[in-house]
């Protein structure tokens, strides 16, 4: 007589069938949510890292363009157009050339003059935490405008002072203040001193190309002539700028 405990017990097979009838396939569908989920968790803090890094260079802002690396920036609009190249000679440091072509001298709204600038360019940061950036402008050069009556000759002195917060990794937006002074020789020359406050705007389309927009408004105290005159001085110019 067979024991109820042997494998061979009717009764136990029985019972074996029906658990096994009543216990669904195992397979590896019910994972994936959870790996859905991991892999969603780990994108969304690699987004969140490049967020909060920032752009890695800049042309409007105080960050300069970065130990060894080369920008062309054109830029077109109110007062002219112009192409400037830029070179990190250090990692707070660029040098580099500016060529410009006007049609309102130096800004001024009511000086409409053909005119050439020739200029070197520094720029300098101060600071940089990747958010927060301060850095300041200065290039120096000749420039002449022409008139009806005369052919000008001047000397420009533009200085000026960007701070530069970062939006996201694609958004850099500067603010600052201007002063592109400048004086004109002979019998009707003298200096002027433009004062101008406004910002900038720069979106990296791809991490070595940035269309630019930059705007600034101010008064313009003219020395030339009898007595100082004010008037108002505007650069508004669109740009984009390519990192060779």
């Amino acid at each position: 007589m067979r024991r109820r405990g042997n494998a061979d017990n009717p009764a136990r097979r029985a019972d074996a069938r029906h658990s096994s009838l009543g216990r669904a396939p195992r397979s590896g569908l019910g994972e994936w949510p959870t790996l859905i989920a991991s892999l969603s968790l780990l994108l969304a803090s690699e987004v969140q890292a490049m967020e909060s890094t920032g752009s890695s260079w800049s042309t409007l802002s105080g960050k300069t363009v970065g130990l060894g690396q080369t920008v062309i920036l054109g830029q077109a609009g109110w007062p002219g157009f112009s192409a400037t190249l830029l070179h990190g000679l250090a990692p707070a440091l660029d040098l580099g050339a500016k060529l410009t072509f006007n049609y309102g001298e130096e800004g001024i709204v009511t000086q409409i003059v053909p005119g050439i600038k020739v200029q070197a360019v520094a720029r300098v940061t101060f600071f940089d935490n990747e958010k927060l950036n301060l850095g300041m402008r200065f290039e120096p050069g000749p420039l002449v405008y022409f008139t009806s009556f005369e052919t000008t000759a001047g000397l420009a002195l533009p200085v000026g002072l960007q701070l530069g917060i970062s939006l996201s990794s694609a958004f850099l937006l500067s603010v600052g203040v201007d002063a592109p002074v400048f004086r004109t020789f002979g019998a009707a020359g003298g200096w002027v001193f433009p004062i101008l406050f406004g910002g900038g705007l720069e979106y990296f389309v791809a991490p070595d190309l940035a269309a630019t927009f930059k705007v600034e408004i101010g008064p313009a105290v003219d020395t030339r002539g009898f007595r100082p005159i004010s008037n108002l001085a505007l650069e508004g110019l669109f740009g984009i700028a390519y990192r060779l």
